[in-house]
């Protein structure tokens, strides 16, 4: 990592870079800069890449000069092989000769949350026009062959018609890669003040953000950590069932669009005047007729979305509070009726069938009358026929001396004998899913 310019010249209303206290431009001299470069490409080891954390590169006159010495620099010590960098917003013929003399290594993003001027007006957004963008996203993918964009959702003025619409005119404009996020609500930012959110008439929410959780071992206690953020769902010009809709459509453009899986189908069917844009809006408008594994892929995305949703930090905080205990399956330190759902996942397997009969038990008397257990493992002898011999093998190959006993046992009945009736089963490839009432 490595910061040539720091500071942002622009006034965004969503961001806190282009703040009074930090969009003053502070440029380190290119020499420490050229020096700094040889200092890292001699030292990495097992590293092939180098982030630049300007918010801009390629914008400045000083940017080619620093392109030039990083080239030097790869040249030499084949390092670095790819370069990940915000390249500057209103430079096109700049930031295009800064990809031009890095030959592949550097890509080139064009950040540009949205397409419509109604929208970048309100966030005072100064992008370059249209055009350019469209002629500069050509001129990229022929230089460097990975270009990149932003869209943000939600953001003061913006619509779900606005915003597909941002997201497949990239599409047909040849951009490689195209990230959809959510208007973050940061603080110290404009857009984050009471007057902003009163002005746009915001309705903002709290999730942890996705993947950004974990447990952490602090002075012998483990801790758990999550990072939180507030987002913006809807405003006076999106309705919360047109985020809901976006959503998922972000979810079709990471499918059939995201990280140029399916470029070769994109050129051969340009060769027929098929756009991008088109064959997304068609696979968007009938995801729900397709196969069981994608409808289903939706279902939950579109589940996960409506539920990851708080209204403050301390409703989440409160849901997020989890004790982990280690414990005995047979023998678990909970009060009788306590719990209205219990799940196992990948247990039953790997124990002896006494066991699974006394888990059973437990389960059964920590639940409440009516409460549910649903348990998740491997397929058994005959869910699927055809299977039989790989379950009958799998044990040999590997250490499971219960799962012999465990692919043949009535889990049902087992279960039956604890009070626990079997309501639901449904099979995967190699695994399945049961659910118990407690009667």
């Amino acid at each position: 990592m490595i910061e040539t310019t720091r500071g942002c010249p622009f006034t965004c209303t969503f961001c806190v870079d282009g703040h009074d206290s930090s969009n003053k431009i502070s440029r380190y001299d290119p020499e420490r800069v050229k020096e700094e470069l040889y200092l890292i490409a001699k030292k990495v080891k097992n590293v092939d890449k180098i982030e630049i954390t300007d918010l801009n590169f390629g914008m400045y006159n000083r940017d080619i000069e620093i392109s030039k010495a990083i080239a030097r620099v790869k040249e030499k010590f084949n390092y670095p092989y790819y370069i990940q960098v915000c390249t500057g917003k209103n430079n096109k013929a700049r930031v295009l000769e800064c990809v031009d003399i890095l030959k592949g290594s550097m890509g080139l993003s064009a950040s540009v949350q949205s397409l419509d001027k109604d929208v970048l007006l309100k966030v005072k957004r100064n992008n370059i026009s249209e055009d350019q963008l469209l002629e500069m996203t050509e001129a990229g993918s022929k230089i460097s062959g990975n270009t990149y964009s932003e869209v943000i959702l939600a953001l003061p003025g913006d619509s779900k018609e606005k915003h597909m619409k941002t997201v497949l005119k990239l599409a047909d404009a040849g951009m490689d890669s195209i990230c959809m996020y959510q208007c973050m609500i940061l603080v110290g930012s404009e857009l984050g003040s009471n007057d902003s959110v009163q002005k746009w008439k915001m309705d903002t929410k709290f999730r942890v953000l996705p993947g950004q959780y974990g447990a952490y071992d602090f002075d012998g206690k483990e801790i758990l950590c999550a990072e939180i953020e507030e987002i913006c769902i809807t405003t006076e010009s999106l309705t919360l069932d047109d985020y809901y809709e976006c959503r998922s459509f972000a979810l079709t453009e990471a499918l059939f669009y995201q990280d140029r899986i399916l470029m070769g189908l994109y050129r051969f069917l340009k060769n027929f005047e098929i756009k991008p844009s088109e064959l997304l809006t068609i696979l968007h408008n009938n995801r729900h007729k397709f196969s069981e594994k994608l409808t289903s892929l939706y279902s939950s995305f579109d589940y996960d979305t409506k539920t990851e949703l708080w209204d403050s930090k301390e409703k989440l905080k409160k849901f997020s509070d989890i004790n982990y205990v280690n414990c005995k399956g047979e023998e678990l330190p909970f009060d009788e009726k306590s719990y209205d759902i219990v799940t196992s996942t990948y247990v039953f397997h790997e124990v002896p069938s006494a066991i699974r009969k006394k888990i059973f038990s437990e389960i059964s008397r920590v639940l409440r009358k009516g409460g549910i257990f649903i348990l998740t493992d491997s397929l058994q002898m005959d869910d699927n026929p055809i299977l039989n011999p790989l379950l009958e093998f799998f044990p040999y190959s590997t250490h499971e001396p219960y799962y012999p006993k465990y692919i043949r046992e009535d889990l049902a009945n087992v279960a039956r004998q604890s009070g626990l009736e079997l309501f639901y089963s449904k099979n995967a490839y190699l695994s399945k899913s049961l659910a118990f009432k407690k009667i």
